[in-house]
């Protein structure tokens, strides 16, 4: 009885758990960047300045390539302009080896502005989760990477670290009694997707990436991975495929090109004001003006949103009209990230319900 007590407990914690892990790997705030420092003189922390910023306005622009050179090297020319402040600390890097670091917290008011001035689209706090299934895969054998695992740590610790670069969120699976039984690690390796997603149903993921790391002969790795988006209407799915000689690199390239297509995924490009769309937008459910008043501060922080105006409230029904960088298809995207409105079923457009609350994830 005892066996089949502690079962039940655990499935009845098991929702909790998983927001908690959640709410755990969400990555820090998007305007600080902490960066490796050699000391703490003058030209040191110029050229970690120079380094914060660049990871900041690839972290904020989505892609590697989104600002051209001659944009890039004006922001770092003005850096200073854009810092509010900065900290040493000594912390744990790779291997658990200490590192000096320099934390830079940067004006969002500012920089903002400035980038929408460079016509530079912004890549919100608005961003998939990302539930990753990896297979780590040697001559001895192979195995889903796991946080428990002593030897995973490295390779964790490189997904990590590059996903907290990028400013993406990444969950990993629990891998308990149940997905073991419903997932082996044969199923990611063989990339077969249904059972894949049916183990990752529980966590409600944005976005599930699975595949193999494998060190296929001796000091040689080869990653190939694939992403599914969870869109609502249909699933999409995108793979890559690298080698090289060391694991940690690739995994940290991995993370960029992942992040790079989830960028352009949930990202429009940037529009001149000539260019922009009105949507109309429909929310339900709108008790008061308390809620009506956190709704429209939520959809201002849509990715692609420029601005919005509300143009009917009645009946707990909200009508906005949307200026947009982005189409309908964009704002949909974003909306499903929040996970605050409810499609409504055959409604027209833009038309939702409003939770109130977010869905805990």
């Amino acid at each position: 009885m005892t066996g089949v007590a502690d079962r039940r407990l655990f499935l009845a914690l098991a929702p909790l758990l998983l927001a908690a892990q959640a709410a755990l790997s969400q990555p820090p705030d998007l305007y600080e960047v902490q960066v490796p420092v050699r000391d703490e003189g003058n030209s040191a922390r110029r050229q970690a300045l120079h380094s914060a910023m660049g990871i900041l306005l690839t972290r904020l622009a989505g892609s590697r390539d989104a600002l051209t050179p001659d944009q890039l090297q004006e922001f770092l020319r003005e850096v200073d302009r854009y810092v509010l402040r900065y900290r040493y600390q000594t912390t744990a890097g790779e291997a658990a080896q200490e590192y000096n670091y320099l934390f830079v917290s940067f004006d969002q008011a500012t920089l903002d502005q400035r980038l929408r001035e460079q016509n530079i689209a912004i890549w919100g706090r608005q961003r998939p989760a990302v539930l990753i299934w990896l297979v780590v895969s040697e001559p001895a054998g192979g195995q889903l990477l796991n946080q428990e695992e002593p030897g995973h740590a490295r390779h964790l610790w490189a997904l990590d670290e590059q996903a907290r670069i990028r400013g993406i969120t990444l969950v990993y699976p629990l891998l308990d009694l149940r997905e073991t039984e419903q997932l082996r690690s044969s199923d990611v390796r063989g990339g077969f997707v249904g059972p894949i997603l049916r183990a990752s149903r529980r966590y409600g993921p944005d976005v599930v990436l699975y595949g193999v790391l494998e060190q296929a002969q001796t000091e040689r790795w080869q990653l190939r991975w694939q992403a599914v988006y969870m869109e609502e209407d249909e699933q999409l799915a995108q793979k890559w495929s690298r080698a090289g000689s060391n694991a940690v690199a690739l995994l940290r390239e991995g993370i960029d090109q992942l992040s790079d297509s989830l960028a352009a995924h949930y990202l429009p490009g940037s529009a001149t004001g000539e260019e922009q769309q009105q949507l109309a937008l429909i929310v339900h459910g709108v008790a008061d003006l308390a809620q009506y008043a956190t709704l429209r501060r939520y959809l201002e922080t849509l990715n692609s949103v420029v601005a919005v105006h509300p143009a009917r409230f009645q009946d707990h029904t909200v009508s906005f009209t949307l200026r947009s960088t982005g189409d309908e298809g964009v704002i949909k995207r974003a909306i499903s990230l929040g996970r605050q409105l409810k499609t409504v079923p055959d409604g027209n457009g833009l038309e939702y319900t409003w939770r109130a609350l977010p869905r805990a994830r």
